[in-house]
């Protein structure tokens, strides 16, 4: 009776607790039967995200006058210039992973998902809103993305020395304990109410 009283009075949270258990089942298995596609696919992925958020920062017309200026006006000209301006770009993507291996080693595949969830909330809170302080705005899922995204960096360069980074256990136990800590934290605790929300003035 105990048990069925308990399981009443958490059916929310064993129920999201059940689905990230069962969804990282699923995507573990993924990772490890499509492991360096996905490694693939996830450099291109993060490449895409440096990218968009250089883009943003720069001015209205800015690129497009950047091509006409250096392309002289001569359209084989502005092809170079076009090309120099993505290759640069994926050229210091490059060598920010370069840097990130450098200091860690080689990342794997759930390292680059944790990398990707960070940047890609980043992005959205600074860059879609406008306003650099978006990037902490108070809100449970931010700081849980947040969390996630270095939990899985730091947690599979733990697990890397006992699991293969390929294998179905080292991205089953990253993917379980990255997304179900946070959600715990985030979620069923009160400290979601103390989240810092930079958008706040002082004055507010």
């Amino acid at each position: 009776m105990k048990i069925k009283k308990l399981i009443t009075e958490y059916e929310t949270q064993i129920s999201v607790l059940s689905t990230i258990v069962i969804v990282s089942y699923f995507a573990a298995r993924w990772i490890q039967n499509s492991y360096f596609l996905l490694e693939y696919l996830a450099v291109i992925l993060i490449f895409g995200i440096i990218y968009e958020a250089w883009d943003s920062f720069q001015p209205d017309d800015s690129k497009r006058e950047f091509i006409r200026a250096v392309g002289l006006e001569s359209p084989t000209g502005m092809q170079v210039a076009l090309l120099w301006f993505v290759g640069s770009t994926v050229f210091a993507s490059i060598q920010l992973r370069a840097l990130v291996e450098g200091a860690f080693g080689p990342l794997s595949v759930v390292q680059m998902l944790g990398v990707i969830v960070v940047l890609s909330r980043i992005y959205v809170n600074a860059y879609v809103r406008e306003e650099i302080v978006g990037v902490f705005d108070g809100e449970p899922s931010t700081f849980t993305a947040y969390s996630s995204g270095i939990i899985a960096f730091f947690l599979s360069l733990q697990l890397r020395t006992y699991y293969p980074v390929t294998s179905f256990r080292h991205n089953l136990v990253v993917l379980c304990v990255s997304i179900v800590l946070p959600y715990l934290v985030f979620y069923e605790t009160g400290v979601r109410h103390y989240l810092p929300d930079m958008r706040e003035s002082p004055s507010e």
